[in-house]
């Protein structure tokens, strides 16, 4: 007896001691210095210009990778067509809108045959973070905006206005969603390969520099900035980077060789809108991202994210694997098909896991599936699991991530709250961390600056298949001279709706509202009646045949048109439903 109570004791000893073993604290990564420089210094953006440093800071990168091939000694995407047209940010702190949308436009002329134009004025008002919409921003404001699926609208839904903070437009949708958005990092003169193959490539990328006039040559069209950012001059900028000459001179500089950017000045400025900055400029395209991989809109109907502001901070435990999960209840049945995060390194590894449960004892139950791939950029991708995951309305599932980062030892990718920048919140039961897969944690009980904090982990989820259907109510038989209203109802559509009326066969001239009335109604009303609707899908659904019978006046007892009016009217209150 004794002997057995003391095993236990002894037992539960180690268990303790292996839990607290495991369960070793994670620490925050460093802060980006600029960020924290920019803090102090109190800077936002400034008009005209606009870049604002972000908290993370990218600069272990820095020599991590090589390109795939020696690239060519020049190359430039205006040479073949592949750049949308050049904008006019005007007297706005807007210039990483412009460089985030010029990116965009230019992957999808690229690599799908589309020009779009999108709304650097949605993004700037919209953006969500604690930045007035002319006080700048960065490249993972924009992210936070493209992959939470705020944005983005096209340029005709929400035109461009510098002077105000306007109201987005109600009731419109984003057109695409961007499932990749790699990270580059480019030390002055050093190795280039890896940016200008990936230009090749995918297409333009959004680049940061340090903007002072004294550096600009007007006559060439050239920049050369030696500084280190911080003169009373100095100002964060961001332009869209599409190509590169290796023969270019630059005056100034030690040896020829430029970036070719596009500015967002108008395109009566520089060349065309263009300018070349030297490969020895020490503040340019330190950092440099694509937003790729772009799908329609509606490839997912719904994500489920604790990360609105997306990336503010990364964490680990010492070692360059860890492991993170989000909890997440599902509001519609529907199934995980892809997840959406970040990695640290290039070459990120990850080994995704659904479970059928949120968090119970010391981690989850009930796996459901587990999909692994290599990220070979840093940035975010969305992973498409082996096999969908099913949920259901009102259960828990959890999406666990296992990181492991080459060379980098913080692999977790996680939103925090930032005076002045990010106004992220969290709660218990929604984040979950580990450092051995096993014994996980909450994210908020990690100590300091902990309780704000989640995982950049996103479910992107597709809901069932909903058919659209299309039909008339009505009264079938009216009397000469009477009045009679037909009404469409359509269930299931997505967007606005449009619709059109037609009568054997024939389009009705200014028959296209949802409903149509006859008044007073004739011989030659009588007929078979269809409603054309369409979505914004752009496709048409037609109703069933509605067939209008005109009897003679005094035809329809008195208790019968009644009857049909009562009818008509209790259909006419069916309610145009629309799938969202």
């Amino acid at each position: 007896m004794r002997s057995s109570a003391c095993q236990r004791v002894f037992a539960g000893v180690l268990l303790l001691l292996a839990v607290a073993v495991v369960a070793e604290a994670a620490e925050f990564a460093p802060v980006n210095p600029d960020f924290v420089a920019a803090q102090m210094k109190g800077a936002g953006g400034v008009e005209g210009f606009g870049y604002v440093p972000s908290p993370v800071d990218w600069s272990h990168l820095n020599g991590t990778a090589t390109g795939k091939a020696a690239p060519p000694a020049s190359y430039d995407l205006r040479a073949q067509g592949l750049m949308t047209s050049v904008k006019n940010q005007s007297s706005c702190g807007a210039c990483w809108s412009f460089a985030a949308c010029g990116t965009l436009e230019g992957w999808i002329k690229r690599n799908q045959s589309v020009t779009y134009d999108f709304s650097e004025n949605h993004m700037k008002n919209n953006h969500g973070f604690m930045l007035s919409h002319c006080a700048g921003g960065n490249n993972q404001m924009a992210m936070a905006y493209l992959l939470r699926g705020t944005g983005p609208l096209l340029e005709a839904q929400d035109p461009y206005n510098p002077a105000i903070s306007t109201p987005p437009p109600a009731g419109v949708l984003p057109s695409v969603y961007v499932r990749s958005a790699p990270v580059l990092t480019y030390a002055p003169n050093g190795d280039r390969s890896l940016i200008q193959n990936m230009i090749m490539e995918e297409g333009p990328m959004s680049v940061v520099m340090i903007w002072n006039d004294a550096a600009f040559n007007s006559t060439t069209n050239t920049y050369y900035y030696t500084g280190n950012g911080a003169g009373p001059n100095d100002y964060g900028h961001m332009v869209t980077l599409v190509g590169w000459d290796d023969a270019k001179n630059v005056p100034g500089a030690a040896a020829p060789g430029a970036w070719i950017c596009k500015n967002s000045w108008t395109s009566s400025w520089g060349e065309g809108g263009y300018f070349y900055i030297s490969y020895r400029d020490t503040k340019a395209v330190g950092e440099a991202v694509g937003y790729y991989d772009v799908v329609p809109a509606g490839t997912y109907d719904q994500i489920y994210q604790h990360d609105p502001f997306g990336m503010t901070a990364y964490a680990g435990f010492g070692g360059n694997t860890a492991w993170g999960a989000n909890v997440f209840t599902a509001t519609q049945d529907g199934q995980i098909t892809a997840v959406g995060t970040y990695a640290l390194a290039h070459n990120t590894s990850v080994q995704i896991t659904v479970y059928g449960s949120g968090f119970s004892g010391s981690g989850f139950t009930t796996p459901l599936g587990t999909t692994s791939a290599t990220l070979p950029y840093a940035g975010y991708h969305v992973v498409t699991l082996a096999t969908p995951v099913p949920v259901t309305s009102g259960g828990k599932f959890t999406v666990a991530v296992r990181y492991t980062t080459p060379g980098m030892t913080s692999p977790l990718p996680l939103e925090r709250y930032y005076a002045g920048f990010a106004n992220a919140t969290a709660a218990a039961g929604q984040s979950y961390l580990s450092d051995n897969g096993t014994v996980y944690e909450d994210v908020t009980l990690q100590g300091s600056g902990w309780n704000t904090a989640n995982l950049c982990i996103k479910a992107l989820v597709d809901l069932p298949s909903q058919t659209p259907e299309v039909g008339i109510a009505g009264s079938p038989k009216v009397e000469a001279g009477g009045s009679l209203t037909l009404r469409a109802y359509a269930t299931n559509m997505t967007g606005t709706v449009a619709y059109k009326w037609r009568k054997n066969g024939t389009d009705i001239d200014g028959a296209v509202s949802e409903t149509l009335t006859l008044d007073p109604v004739g011989p030659l009303d009588a007929g078979s009646y269809v409603v054309v609707v369409t979505d914004e899908s752009k496709a048409e659904f037609t109703s069933t045949p509605f067939v209008v019978t005109v009897l003679p006046e005094g035809a329809l007892p008195a208790a019968g048109t009644a009857g049909l009016i009562a009818l008509a009217a209790a259909l006419s209150t069916l309610a145009l439903r629309r799938r969202v």
